[in-house]
């Protein structure tokens, strides 16, 4: 679990949320949705003004962990 602060939440639009580490202000993660014919189309925004070199690797190693994991959640299959 991430302690975050939520900026924006609007029902099956957006949510927008920020969070704080100990050594590092991680800026806005952002998540949109549109609907698109029978579907729903997902943008993903992560906007952080500081990120420097020493947290880039680290935090695209870390979105590729959590995005993956999210594909297995839309598909049902849930990792634990």
């Amino acid at each position: 679990m991430i302690d975050s602060i939520v900026h924006e939440f609007i029902p099956e639009q957006s949510l927008v949320f920020g969070r704080e580490t100990f050594d590092w202000d991680c800026g806005e993660v952002a998540w949109g949705m549109d609907r698109v014919g029978e579907g729903t189309h997902l943008t993903f925004d992560h906007l952080d003004d500081d990120l420097g070199p020493d947290h880039f690797a680290r935090l695209l190693a870390n979105w590729h962990m959590t995005l993956g994991m999210f594909e297995y959640s839309l598909a049902g299959q849930p990792l634990s």
